[in-house]
């Protein structure tokens, strides 16, 4: 009976501390300690809604019944609702809806039980709605596009016409790109790069509002021609010009070939040019020389495209005239460049100087199809 006895009398003891410690828990279900919110920054479209929750929370993470209240800094940038048909079985959870209006940042205050939180978010916009200088511009000819308070363009910005060409940037500021029109279709513009002035080191891609349309072109057919091949463009010392043309239609017949293009052969390539090409007059007065150095690219991948210089007087005859500034720009690359010498075994982009007189830049499609825009630019040294 004695062992029965002394077992039972610890038993009993066992279950008096027990009582009188309680649930070692308790302390940490006194309340919530903190509000669970659903996210801390929210990227949103301008006029799209989206969803936000929040789960008051005691210190063993249970949720807690209490009253939520979510407010915006600014409801002109984005506004919240209770979203009345989110409902939750422990009746803890508050689910809300936000609606966003025009791009900035607002801040969303969280309030509960004397708990604060808050969540960022940030309204970006669907579209440019800076003005466009121009729109239906000749293929050629270049247009300006502003930029907005909220959003400025970047040294990396690009512009995308419609049909996927490529527009050519001639100028860069924060506040407006000047923008060569290429041959494109019609369309909205693509610009990406462009940075969110509320939220630093964000940068997006947009469309414009505004639809262009490529209307004509600005060298016509006088480039088909060395009596009529229009100016190029020559830049101040230090500086480089842009322009975009292309290969104009109708001017593959075997008698303008022979007139203008130096490398054009009947039999066509690997040892001729198939042809056509298009030229570009420049006139240096004297008495000094002008130091020049050319990059042609063009948007065919499978297309070759040759350049050179010719000199002389019109009539121009290709087989004596041209090649002035050597073969370097006739080489097979892509993009071509002369001059283009080889300075200790590696290709090195250098200028040449063109002495007085008249001289004709000239560009020849050597093999392959026609690209639908090509990519001059002119660079300038002392």
């Amino acid at each position: 009976m004695k062992p029965r006895l002394i077992g039972v009398i610890l038993g009993g003891a066992a279950l008096a501390a027990w009582a009188c410690k309680g649930d070692p828990t308790a302390d940490l279900r006194n309340g919530p300690t903190s509000l669970n919110v659903s996210r801390s920054k929210l990227f949103i479209d301008t006029g799209s809604t989206t969803s936000l929750v929040v789960t008051p929370r005691d210190a063993q993470l249970n949720p807690v019944n209490v009253d939520v209240t979510v407010t915006s800094a600014d409801p002109t940038v984005a506004k919240v609702t209770l979203d009345a048909t989110r409902t939750f079985p422990d009746a803890s959870t508050h689910a809300y809806i936000i609606e966003a209006f025009s791009p900035n940042r607002t801040k969303l205050t969280v309030t509960g039980a004397g708990l604060t939180d808050s969540v960022i978010v940030y309204v970006l916009p669907t579209e440019l709605r800076g003005a466009i200088s121009n729109t239906a511009p000749a293929a050629g000819s270049p247009i300006t596009i502003q930029a907005t308070p909220g959003l400025k363009f970047t040294n990396a910005s690009t512009v995308t016409f419609g049909g996927g060409a490529v527009g050519f940037i001639s100028q860069f500021t924060p506040d407006q790109l000047q923008v060569i029109t290429p041959y494109s279709d019609a369309g909205i513009l693509t610009i990406n790069h462009i940075d969110v002035a509320y939220d630093p080191g964000l940068t997006i891609t947009l469309s414009t509002f505004a639809k262009v349309t490529p209307t004509g072109d600005v060298w016509t057919a006088a480039d088909t021609g060395y009596g009529t091949a229009p100016a190029l463009p020559i830049p101040a010392v230090n500086d480089s010009a842009k322009f975009i043309t292309d290969f104009k239609p109708g001017t593959a017949n075997a008698a303008q070939l022979t007139a203008n293009c130096a490398e054009w052969g009947a039999a066509g390539p690997p040892n001729f040019s198939k042809g056509p090409c298009v030229m570009y007059r420049f006139d240096v007065a004297g008495p000094d020389s002008l130091n020049l150095l050319f990059r042609v690219d063009w948007d065919n991948d499978a297309t070759d495209v040759d350049i050179y210089t010719c000199t002389g007087t019109v009539p121009v005859d290709p087989a004596n005239d041209c090649f002035s500034s050597g073969t370097q720009g006739a080489s097979g690359r892509k993009p071509e460049f002369l001059r283009d010498p080889l300075v200790g075994g590696v290709r090195t982009p250098s200028p040449f100087k063109y002495k007085p007189g008249t001289h004709w830049l000239v560009l020849e499609l050597f093999d392959g199809s026609a690209p639908r825009n090509v990519y001059v630019t002119v660079f300038r040294k002392p």
